[in-house]
């Protein structure tokens, strides 16, 4: 049974329990047994999925289990998960950016943030145990960080700009005020919302992670990432007309972005609603796609 906070209209996060069965589940598919997931289908207890009615969708970094429940909430008015958002992004990744530009962007998935946000609250001490999300990644040698964020029941998403190029910029340029039409090709972060908030907080924590990764490998002049040394934006971009498309626009910010990401194209006119239903739809055929690929029934 889901707890009452479960039930809030709304609530994305898949159940600790769900996710972790799936996980073993990515990994083989040698028995044909049914798994437990303690969705909110009905009041009588946790529903079963059989095996055979569940897609895995393979990146080049893992594995990612999906189940009719995450095709159900790419219905109108129904809120994403995390399952979902991961997916999309690892599909972005993995299908839609060619080889170079893959090369120039690192996605994290949606339980980094939460990771950071938690470590925060501790001390210091435990704060560097985040830098095992990038193990094995040369995260210097990305151009633009994805770090998707949910709080309060709401989806938004940042983007870092060129964050190892800090140390090029004057030190005359530091005191600078920047202008996102004119940031260029400079380090910067953008807050991405589409209920229009600015993000304070999450940005203050991005930047926090920023100097952690710095300090394993200062190179000279010692930057420290500051509103000053990068400055952050919350661009106008075109915003939800619902309660429940936030995830949706994530997505396709991150989608736009990724196919010309210059911070100055950023506006409200970006592009429309109607891509954002559209968005749904084309999720929900890729989906369709894999299960038949896979000879998954129940899709």
């Amino acid at each position: 049974m889901l707890s009452r906070m479960n039930r809030i209209p709304g609530y994305q996060e898949r159940p600790r329990s769900e996710t972790l069965s799936l996980l073993s589940l990515a990994s083989s598919r040698k028995k044909q047994v049914n798994i437990d997931l303690d969705l909110e289908a009905d009041d009588d207890g946790p529903r079963t999925i059989p095996v055979n009615q569940t897609v895995i969708f393979n990146s080049s970094s893992d594995s990612i289990a999906l189940t009719p429940e995450d095709l159900s909430r790419l219905s109108p008015d129904r809120c994403l998960n995390d399952t979902l958002i991961d997916f999309y992004l690892k599909y972005i990744f993995s299908r839609k950016l060619n080889s170079d530009n893959q090369k120039r962007f690192h996605f994290f998935n949606t339980f980094f943030f939460s990771k950071l946000k938690s470590l925060t609250r501790k001390d210091r001490n435990s704060l560097p145990k985040v830098l095992k999300w990038t193990k094995g990644i040369d995260i210097r040698s990305k151009d633009f960080l994805v770090v998707p964020i949910h709080e309060g029941f709401h989806w938004t998403v940042i983007i870092v700009c060129h964050p190892w190029s800090v140390a090029k910029r004057k030190t005359k340029d530091k005191n600078q005020k920047w202008n996102i039409k004119d940031i260029g090709s400079e380090p910067c972060i953008l807050y991405l919302d589409s209920l229009g908030g600015s993000g304070m907080s999450a940005v203050s924590l991005v930047r926090k992670y920023l100097n952690l990764e710095w300090e394993q490998d200062p190179l000279p002049g010692e930057p420290v990432y500051t509103e000053a040394t990068i400055p952050d934006f919350s661009p106008k971009v075109p915003h939800q007309l619902n309660s429940s498309d936030c995830g949706v626009y994530v997505l396709h910010y991150v989608e736009r972005f990724c196919l010309r990401p210059s911070p100055s194209s950023l506006n409200e006119h970006w592009f429309t609603s109607e891509e954002i239903s559209r968005k749904r739809e084309e999720i929900k055929r890729i989906l369709k796609t894999l299960a038949q690929e896979q000879n998954i029934d129940g899709f």
